[in-house]
């Protein structure tokens, strides 16, 4: 796996990265970075399965030349999780990289995405399954972090220190 993801939610942000990454991959010989097209933080609210389309359409296009591009889906606790899984596998499942989970609460929110995301595949005909990255964002993920590594469904997992720390209301102080 790439060293680095990049998240990018703005369309016009989108095509740039993904521009980035072939320009990047031709300088160095190798795929330097991976292109997470963010549902979560780049769908306008109630336009959710609308960005989903714009992220099937990307990771379908001949900018994704390297097959290093995933999607973000939202947060399982979102009532457009499932709308949103089933359009970016239904659309993009075969060119999916990976997709990314957000705000994993712990080992259940993992599962419920990988049974949604099995399910959606079951549903278009998938001859795959496509890999699961999560983001480690909570309290209740962390204290369940080395379960979540141990799921045969990840591929990869990241630290989001800044919902993390939110959590907080920013109480950790600057000094000890």
């Amino acid at each position: 796996l790439p060293v680095c993801d990049h998240y990018s939610g703005v369309e016009a942000r989108m095509r740039k990265s993904l521009q980035l990454q072939a320009e990047l991959t031709a300088e160095f010989g190798a795929c330097v970075f991976d292109v997470t097209l963010d549902n979560e933080d780049g769908a306008p609210v109630g336009g959710e399965r609308d960005h989903a389309l714009l992220i099937t359409e990307l990771v379908n296009s001949p900018a994704n030349r390297h097959g290093r591009v995933g999607a973000r889906a939202l947060p399982v606790e979102h009532q457009a999780f499932e709308a949103v899984v089933e359009t970016l596998v239904a659309g993009a499942g075969q060119r999916l990289a990976y997709l990314m989970i957000p705000k994993v609460r712990g080992l259940a929110d993992l599962q419920r995405a990988a049974d949604t995301v099995d399910a959606a595949s079951r549903a278009a005909g998938l001859a795959r399954s496509i890999p699961l990255h999560a983001l480690v964002e909570t309290h209740g993920a962390l204290s369940e972090v080395a379960a979540l590594a141990a799921h045969p469904r990840i591929e990869s997992l990241s630290f989001g220190l800044m919902d993390f720390v939110s959590a907080h209301r920013g109480a950790i102080p600057q000094t000890a």
